[in-house]
């Protein structure tokens, strides 16, 4: 039985999804989310995301991010859309909430990597799994 096993893995995803939502704002009688906890469940809720099947149709804008990319630069493929999106993590000024939201999309390119970006995620997605029941 897994933390969270009622959701389900769908559930799980928009559970984590919405916690770093509300989570990053602030206000309530919770602390805010530190940029640490960001990070770790939008990787996890990145992981879900995928592990469910792709419910909010990350695939499609991924693929068509690619094909952008293929016009202005022949050769772009999809690690190096994650790499880009890394690049804006690491050195562009973005809230918590923002940092947080893209850092779910690029989990979710990373998934659909081979190599070391891959391996990392085959990881987390099953650390989801077990989190979801």
């Amino acid at each position: 039985m897994g933390i969270l096993g009622g959701l389900g893995i769908g559930g799980t995803a928009i559970a984590l999804t919405a916690a770093l939502w509300y989570g990053t704002k602030g206000g309530g009688e919770a602390n805010k989310l530190t940029f640490g906890w960001c990070i770790f469940l939008s990787l996890l809720a990145g992981a879900a995301f995928k592990a469910a099947g792709d419910p909010l149709g990350f695939s499609g804008l991924v693929g068509e991010t690619v094909g952008v990319g293929n016009a202005l630069v022949p050769g772009v493929n999809v690690p190096a859309v994650g790499v880009v999106i890394l690049s804006a993590l690491a050195w562009k000024k973005l809230s918590l909430r923002a940092a947080s939201m893209l850092s779910i999309f690029l989990f979710f390119v990373m998934a659909a990597t081979t190599g070391t970006f891959g391996k990392v995620s085959a990881a987390i997605t099953n650390i989801a799994l077990r989190i979801a029941g």
